[in-house]
């Protein structure tokens, strides 16, 4: 059945259009990490050695498209080198900048942040009145600012009140699900880890499928990171790590901000081993070798 959306008076969706251009702007942290610190450090390195220095930039190969653009973009215009690290199992890295946004602990969407270590030079992207120490132009968007500062400090006091109970109740997910579906594997360092946080992959099946699958179930989660949902395509961050196209495909995440309970988690497991043995069972079905192998092994 077609869902309709009848209901635009009240709100237009966004078109493609409008998304579109939009999209820079929601990457504006990882735009001027990456664009400003590069910027500075070409400017120092012509200072020292000349102009035809070529500048190297190093990213890890698990890095937010916002990143990844950003770098590809210093390469078409400045030039540089781009360097991608790659990354392990458990994609250990260090860094130097830090962008968040902050709809992930409780602000509206388009409000975030840049860290940076001290010692990192910069150059701003924009110029004007030199407000945020000259490397953000503009006036500031003070009540984003507002909420973005106390969304982080009720985050913060929220872990330091539930961490613990929700890392146990993480590690219990965790044991829970491997438990029912012996194949799925725990992708990530089993310790260090998000405390809501408990990522899959189910060999053998569709990441996509199975999402479909727990939702009709009434459990909701994702199938990989919310910048990628509708493309189908397997999570670049997991292919990273060595995972195989097709296991990484099958990428279930479950993400969550307060501690399960032991009924809640029992309930996820059992929904878990039932949506996973009923796909297996219809694609042993739909597999006409299995079909002739079976009528084989009756005869």
């Amino acid at each position: 059945m077609e869902h309709l959306y009848l209901d635009a008076a009240s709100t237009e969706p966004v078109g493609g259009n409008v998304i579109s251009v939009m999209m820079p702007f929601l990457t504006e942290a990882d735009n001027l990490a990456i664009k400003g610190i590069a910027m500075a450090r070409i400017r120092l390195l012509c200072e020292a050695y000349g102009e035809q220095v070529r500048p190297r930039v190093i990213v890890s190969s698990i890095e937010h498209p916002a990143v990844l653009e950003s770098v590809r973009w210093m390469e078409r215009w400045f030039g540089c080198e781009v360097v991608e690290i790659p990354v392990d199992h458990q994609v250990h890295i260090d860094l130097d900048a830090l962008s968040l946004s902050g709809h992930k602990f409780g602000t509206p969407k388009g409000l975030g942040a840049l860290l940076l270590r001290s010692r990192v030079p910069v150059e701003p992207l924009m110029s004007g009145g030199g407000q945020e120490r000259s490397l953000r132009s503009g006036t500031q968007n003070v009540a984003g600012a507002v909420a973005l500062a106390v969304a982080l400090r009720d985050s913060n006091t929220r872990m330091h009140e539930i961490g613990r109970a929700l890392v146990a109740s993480r590690d219990r997910l965790i044991d829970a699900v491997l438990r029912v579906e012996p194949r799925a594997q725990l992708t990530g360092d089993s310790q260090r880890r998000l405390p809501g946080h408990a990522s899959f992959v189910f060999p053998g099946l569709s990441g996509e499928a199975l999402l479909v699958d727990l939702d009709a179930r009434g459990i909701a989660c994702s199938s990989g990171s919310a910048c990628a949902i509708g493309r189908h395509e397997a999570p670049g961050t997991l292919l990273a790590m060595g995972y195989d196209p097709a296991v990484a495909k099958s990428a279930i995440r479950m993400t969550f901000r307060e501690p399960l309970t032991l009924e809640q988690i029992n309930q996820i497991a059992s929904v878990v081993e039932e949506s996973c043995n009923s796909l297996r069972g219809a694609s042993t079905v739909s597999d006409p070798s299995i079909n002739v192998q079976a009528q084989q092994a009756l005869a």
